[in-house]
């Protein structure tokens, strides 16, 4: 975990209601909310996903009681393996942290499964400059994959 992400309480789905973790997001997914519009789908698709699909995981980190969740992802496990759906980060470097938390703890709960991921077109070059560090891109129909 990044020096910033460890700073910051975490609060995972299986701890919270999902009215707590609305009440994370409510900035960026009221009407007009803040955050750019990537951050608002992503918003609203892990709020979505901690309904529909009870056996995804949900970490999102704040700074404190009351405030707005500053990162979150969602861990899905699958046959193939550990699914990392959404990632998001509302603050400037705290993705790279949030994707290495994520990886942790994929690997922590099933370390036997690899873990992987699909990018969006335009956040191809984020997960480029994660290969270094033990990504490994491939493309599945098109789409690329990490």
């Amino acid at each position: 975990m990044g020096p910033l992400l460890k700073l910051m309480r975490r609060l995972t789905s299986e701890q919270a209601s999902l009215d707590d973790m609305r009440d994370l997001f409510y900035k960026y997914v009221r009407p007009r909310g803040e955050g750019s519009q990537d951050q608002k789908t992503i918003a609203n698709e892990l709020l979505r996903n901690i309904e529909e699909d009870p056996t995804a995981q949900t970490h999102m980190f704040t700074q404190g009681p009351g405030l707005s969740a500053s990162a979150a992802y969602q861990l899905a496990p699958r046959k193939e393996g550990t699914y990392l759906p959404y990632l998001v980060s509302f603050e400037k470097g705290l993705g790279r942290q949030a994707l290495e938390d994520a990886y942790q703890q994929a690997k922590k709960q099933w370390p036997e499964q690899p873990v992987y991921l699909y990018s969006t077109p335009h956040a191809e070059d984020f997960y480029d400059r994660q290969i270094p560090r033990g990504w490994v891109k491939d493309n599945e129909d098109g789409i690329p994959r990490y």
